[in-house]
């Protein structure tokens, strides 16, 4: 039976992991993972599976290499999910993604679901039909934690990927009371980038800390300005005690500490980049002190 498998991140390999247990034989894989950060290569090469890396599979390309396959299986790789896979792929064709709402069903829903403010996602298992319906055949939903970054709710949702793919059933599987949904590219969130990365200091200081413990490192890190320099801000924190009255944008710096007020609350700073420099702790009050009353925007 032949089996090709498009995979990502921890998630792809904990659902490779779970094929594998079910004594599924993979015969290929397909990752984008370029670079350093290669755990779906590495788990590949440990396991004596084929793989290759294709950083910007097309769903054309991706239906050519499934040709002739029984089962298909795209782990937290959403670009392949389109109706040239499934006309290739046929009946076999099953997506584990980590999200649990369709509009969360894009390549970065991970970040998105934390920058919106979600408590609760997970990973959902469905076969994805010809008329463009996912046809839900389980999920396994998790808790946000108030401090949870991406990588690390990332890491929760590869642990709920193992049990999901190992327990559910791919013939003719339907989880009981879950309801079907279309996936529609035109109304999932788009490709988290530099023009998403800008805080908005005129929403509440929880929606600053979303923005910033869902693209802190290694994403590519929430932004602002602090006059005409750019700031990259690494890790801050709501904290409403701040000595000094702060609008929106307005900072203060005490006891080695900056404050910085939002339309309802304020952020303390406990890591940035600015000037090619990485500054944490004290030494953040120290750099921005004398810029006082320059405004962030």
């Amino acid at each position: 039976m032949k089996t090709v498998v498009f995979a990502n991140g921890d998630v792809g390999v904990s659902g490779l992991r779970a094929l594998l247990r079910r004594g599924i034989e993979v015969s290929l894989v397909v990752t984008r993972e370029q670079g350093d950060l290669v755990p779906v290569l590495e788990f590949c090469s440990g396991k004596g599976i084929e793989a290759e890396s294709s950083p910007s599979m097309a769903p054309a390309d991706a239906g050519g290499l499934v040709s002739g396959s029984e089962m298909v299986f795209a782990l937290d790789f959403p670009e392949v999910v389109s109706r040239e896979m499934a006309e290739a792929a046929g009946d076999g064709f099953f997506v584990a993604h980590p999200a649990i709402k369709p509009e969360f069903f894009g390549r970065d829903s991970v970040p998105w679901t934390i920058i919106k403010g979600e408590r609760k996602t997970g990973v959902t298992l469905f076969q994805y039909q010809l008329d463009g319906s996912a046809r839900v055949m389980g999920a396994n939903s998790i808790w946000i934690g108030k401090d949870d970054a991406t990588a690390r709710l990332y890491k929760k949702l590869a642990d709920a990927t193992l049990p999901l793919l190992e327990e559910a059933s791919l013939l003719g599987g339907h989880q009981e009371g879950a309801e079907d949904f279309a996936i529609n590219p035109d109304a999932t969130l788009g490709p988290v980038d530099e023009g998403s990365s800008f805080i908005d200091w005129k929403a509440s200081s929880w929606d600053a800390y979303n923005l910033v413990r869902a693209l802190t490192r290694p994403l590519l890190g929430a932004s602002s300005s602090l006059g005409e320099e750019k700031v990259k801000i690494w890790w801050a924190v709501p904290d409403d005690s701040a000595p000094c009255l702060l609008t929106s944008g307005e900072f203060c710096a005490e006891s080695g500490k900056v404050y910085v007020g939002a339309k309802f609350g304020n952020l303390r700073l406990e890591e940035i980049e600015m000037g090619g420099k990485t500054l944490k702790g004290a030494a953040v009050a120290e750099v921005l002190e004398p810029k006082w009353p320059v405004k962030f925007t």
